[in-house]
């Protein structure tokens, strides 16, 4: 289980300093890094997820409410940031098949665990 919560933990780590990272990006314009910033803020997304559901299924005595809460938390922030990038690219430049897929696999994992819990 340690090496799950370290891998939890850098992965929240990353996703923070991507996260601050692209709200500069978004703020001096630099388009060209858009499409990349959203593939990866999506990935650091599912790892938190997978890491995050993980630990709460390995823990002695899981809650749903608890687990539900954190995973609000990592929806609202990744949905604002992918929205911003979506906006800053428009509909035809924004990844939104792949990006569409993690969210989608994301949200069959947290599903997944609520039902195991």
């Amino acid at each position: 289980m340690n090496i799950l919560l370290f891998i939890h933990l850098v992965g929240a780590g990353a996703l923070f300093v991507l996260s601050l990272w692209t709200f500069i990006d978004l703020w001096s314009g630099k388009r060209e890094v858009f499409r990349a910033r959203a593939f990866q803020i999506g990935g650091l997304f599912f790892v938190q997820v997978a890491s995050g559901s993980a630990l709460t299924l390995s823990d002695q005595a899981p809650s749903v409410v608890a687990y539900c809460s954190k995973m609000g938390l990592y929806l609202g922030v990744v949905a604002v940031i992918e929205g911003m990038l979506f906006e800053a690219l428009t509909r035809t430049a924004f990844p939104l098949r792949p990006v569409t897929v993690i969210a989608g696999l994301s949200l069959f994992v947290i599903g997944g665990t609520a039902a195991l819990m």
